[in-house]
């Protein structure tokens, strides 16, 4: 039963007696009193208030505001609105909640990381802070703390305003325990010392630390919607797991946009607010989204060759070198383009997680011997033509902050064989697989995220019976997969994480204890810390990295802590590849540049535009026998030297 919500005015005494401000916290009808409370007795981690009301005559008066403005568009002005723009899922959601169980889940980047803005945007060319729902912004003496000035125009699908209410309400939304984001809970706890409210307008977000990208935290706050979560109660995760949360974003999914098991529909905003802004005009272009589920990647490739669906990601060397050669007839009449994208990124963390707290995993030399079990030269060689190079650490691609003389271990079974020596194995079965006094077998469960690497996955197990391991493949569903990853009942997981685009990597969110066990023990769900792991030196260290404000410090600990990881092995580095690869048809249009510069994917930005007109005139086309000038093309102008 959800608890009766009363309106805010009743409680206007309480606040002013807690608060110590002339005005309410908030003056938004919809906040409840649980809400209220929150905003009223929250502390941050050295015992301030969390949430401030001032006015405008508080605001220091030498601010310096920036709007962008000096920023360059990095879409196409050709680019044209309209038409429909369909992909594919390999799973149907199990929620359109935005956090809590099941929501790291395809459907993400399309209601939430690619589409829903922000306080602010950030250029993917200079990577420099451009208006979202703040128009404005400056930043303090201290470095730390950052003040907003929100655009009047911003408001949310539902048609509530974005206001500064909104940003204090995502505090409470993303530390709510019923929420079940452990991960959400104590990043908004640890990274956050307040928020201050000026008037609906203006606020400011001070972070816990003057860290060199200081304004990427307090800039990545996005508003919440009230009036849609003024029944949020006890029972939310249940409540809300098929409502749509309004969004600032382009797209919305209506209700007669989900076809369970089937389908998922987004709909732009016809009266958008931000469409006709700088930075966001000449992006999401298609006026509809559909996304069938196609489970089986060979099945969703033929869908594509079929004209059913628009694009195809050639990430996989047996895409573009194969299914869709330069000689294909798709290809050579011109119907079908092929694009390499040079981009400078750090790259996703492709390779194997294994899962510290299972038996033989928790031992290091079996840990130790398993890198060198694992033949990822000759799966580049045979299985990705020779495409990829090899990834040596989770951390790679952050320039100063990758350590350098981390390397990935080669095969060697010689190697792995005296590494599992040294953890009781020395006999091998009449298999083949070494096994201990016991008779436990070297025998673990490869979990696979990816149905289209299992051909690498089959050679990592046939090359790691070599050095007496027997890997066991199972591919489950994508979502089924990620919540046995979350559960932490996997062996090794074979996944990536795509890591963001930042100035220094993280390591907190994957390495940190906090993140491996609660406090009583358990196995604590709902992280990225997949290899549950959990070690002193390294909790000391990220630490003080998360609160040093010294760039030479930080660098110095990154390099400690990647090789203490590299030391532990609990993480086999897979493969990486220095540009993404996309297959379209000819109807559908990107810039002349192709991309930005920090673009991993080509839906990550949004500059495409669907040609309805071109694709009539290339389906008739296909039917008559008319061909078209081939195109395959590389974009090189940001590859690196």
């Amino acid at each position: 039963m959800m608890k009766p919500r009363l309106l805010l005015t009743s409680l206007t005494a309480f606040l002013l007696a807690s608060c110590g401000g002339k005005k309410d916290v908030s003056t938004n009808q919809d906040i409840t009193p649980e809400v209220q409370k929150f905003y009223a007795e929250t502390k941050n981690e050295k015992g301030a208030p969390l949430f401030v009301t001032k006015t405008l005559a508080d605001l220091p008066a030498d601010l310096k505001w920036e709007d962008g403005s000096e920023q360059k568009e990095f879409g196409s002005p050709d680019a044209k609105k309209g038409g429909t723009y369909r992909f594919f899922l390999t799973d149907y959601p199990r929620t359109l909640r935005h956090i809590g169980p099941d929501a790291n889940n395809e459907i993400r980047d399309y209601v939430l990381d690619t589409v829903y803005l922000k306080m602010l945007g950030r250029h993917p060319d200079t990577l420099e802070p451009i208006p979202a729902c703040a128009k404005e912004w400056a930043r303090a003496a201290d470095k730390k703390t950052f003040f907003f000035r929100l655009d009047p125009d911003a408001r949310f699908s539902d048609g509530e305003p974005v206001r500064a209410d909104n940003f204090f309400f995502s505090f409470f939304y993303y530390r709510y325990a019923p929420n079940q984001a452990s991960y959400y809970h104590d990043f908004f706890t640890k990274k956050y010392e307040n928020i201050t409210k000026y008037d609906d307008l203006t606020l400011s977000i001070t972070v816990a630390s003057a860290k060199p990208d200081a304004i990427e935290y307090a800039g990545s706050v996005q508003p919440t919607p009230i009036a849609f979560h003024k029944q949020m109660g006890p029972d939310y995760l249940q409540a809300y797991n098929w409502k749509f949360i309004p969004t600032t974003g382009a797209y919305e999914i209506k209700e007669s946009g989900l076809k369970k098991g089937q389908s998922v529909t987004l709909t732009r905003i016809k009266d958008w607010w931000a469409k006709d802004k700088k930075f966001y005009r000449q992006q999401y272009n298609p006026d509809r989204v559909v996304l069938d589920v196609i489970r089986d990647p060979e099945k969703a490739l033929e869908v594509f060759r079929r004209g059913d669906l628009d694009a195809f990601r050639l990430n996989l060397p047996e895409r573009w070198h194969k299914n869709f050669a330069d000689n294909d007839p798709l290809v050579a009449k011109g119907y079908l383009h092929k694009a390499t994208f040079f981009n400078q990124v750090p790259r996703p963390t492709y390779g194997l997680w294994l899962n510290t707290s299972k038996p033989l995993l928790n031992n290091r030399d079996v840990r130790e011997g398993l890198h060198f079990a694992c033949n990822w030269d000759v799966v580049i060689q045979q299985i990705f033509y020779g495409d990829y190079v090899r990834l040596n650490l989770a951390e790679d691609g952050f320039g100063e902050f990758t350590n350098p003389a981390v390397k990935a271990r080669p095969f060697d079974p010689a190697k792995a064989t005296e590494f599992f020596a040294k953890a009781g194995f020395t006999e091998r079965g009449s298999d083949g697989i070494f096994k201990n006094a016991k008779g436990e077998r070297l025998s673990f469960t490869i979990t696979n995220s990816y149905k289209v690497l299992e051909s690498a996955l089959v050679v990592i197990k046939e090359e790691a019976r070599k050095s007496g391991v027997e890997f066991n493949v199972e591919t489950p569903e994508n979502t089924a997969g990620w919540k046995k990853f979350n559960e932490k009942k996997h062996d090794i997981a074979f996944t990536a994480f795509n890591v963001s685009v930042e100035l220094y990597p993280r390591f907190w969110e994957d390495w940190h204890s906090v993140n491996a066990y609660e406090k009583d023990g358990k196995l604590k769900p709902d992280t990225n810390n997949f290899c549950v792991f959990s070690d002193k030196q390294m909790d000391t260290w990220i630490d003080q990295y998360d609160k040093s404000e010294d760039m030479q410090e930080m660098k110095d600990l990154a390099w400690k802590m990647e090789q203490r990881l590299h030391d532990e092995a609990v993480f086999v580095p897979g493969f990486k590849a220095p540009w993404y690869r996309t297959g379209h048809w000819r109807w559908m249009k990107f810039p002349a540049h192709f991309d930005a510069r920090t673009a991993r994917d080509f839906e990550e930005n949004w500059l495409f535009w669907i040609d309805e007109d071109e694709r009539k005139a290339t389906q008739e086309a296909m039917k008559s026998g008319k061909t078209f000038e081939k195109s395959v093309k590389d974009y090189d102008q940001w590859r690196e030297k």
